[in-house]
């Protein structure tokens, strides 16, 4: 890829001596417009190709996948790479497909926003894909149930802020009042916050698995969704720093509206 100018960046042979090995893939993956993963047994038992790929797919960059090899593909895996096509090069030699792989990262490049950084290539290690399934109806439809539940919560925060300053009401008409003392007008305290209109926020899933080592992947549907629904114009999104304050904590919905 080199050789027909693309731009490329390789770990570990571009990290700055010195400088941490995980920021400098991490900022590596969203400088890049375009991912190419080579699917290999190596990648397939690799903990940290999953979140490489988990990354690129959070910031919505095309992932180009080259099989190398006949390994099978990890679940985790599969879940972010199931729903693109690769190129098969485990029958033969590798090399007679760089040709076509070039082809696939230019034409990805060529649709890319021209407001992205330049031409980049990240270049990781990954595994086998298995067989496909219709994953871009599923998040679809993850995001529209997602919706449909932040618009209920919204409902819900609304209707508990206006009984709120109801009973607040009711609760100072019933102070009695004395002779000496004239009676005043009842004072309503206002609510502490009031949320814009058409806000959201997106709590931090639950990983129900009991292996906490798989937080990342209910910790990465929370985030996905935060950006795609960041991208709705009209929408308000509470920032993931906000959101994620509630980790782990039972609080009630009236507090955390």
């Amino acid at each position: 890829m080199e050789r027909q100018e693309l731009v490329c960046w390789v770990a570990p042979r571009d990290v700055i001596p010195g400088e941490f090995y995980a920021g400098a893939i991490v900022h590596a993956i969203d400088a890049s417009r375009v991912t190419v993963l080579i699917l290999s047994t190596n990648a397939a038992a690799s903990p940290h190709v999953v979140r490489e790929v988990e990354r690129a797919a959070s910031k919505r960059h095309p992932v180009v996948s080259l099989r190398i090899d006949q390994a099978p593909l990890p679940a985790d895996l599969e879940y972010f790479l199931n729903t693109s096509q690769w190129l098969d090069a485990s029958g033969g030699e590798p090399s007679r497909t760089f040709p076509k792989l070039v082809e696939a990262v230019r034409i990805v490049l060529a649709g890319a926003s021209a407001a992205s950084p330049a031409n980049t290539v990240a270049a990781m290690d990954s595994s086998k894909l298995a067989p496909r399934f219709n994953g871009g109806t599923r998040i679809t439809t993850v995001v529209a149930a997602v919706l449909v539940v932040a618009l209920i919560s919204f409902a819900i925060s609304r209707f508990w802020l206006s009984k709120h300053t109801v009973d607040l009401v009711h609760k100072a008409a019933a102070i009695p009042t004395t002779a000496a003392a004239p009676a005043t007008s009842p004072t309503v305290a206002a609510p502490e916050f009031t949320p814009p209109p058409h806000s959201v926020a997106v709590l931090p899933f639950t990983n129900l698995s009991g292996d906490s080592k798989q937080d990342y992947f209910s910790d990465g549907m929370s985030e996905e969704l935060i950006n795609a629904l960041s991208h709705i114009d009209t929408l308000e999104v509470a920032a993931r720093t906000s959101s994620f304050s509630f980790k782990n904590q039972n609080v009630d919905i009236g507090t955390i509206a």
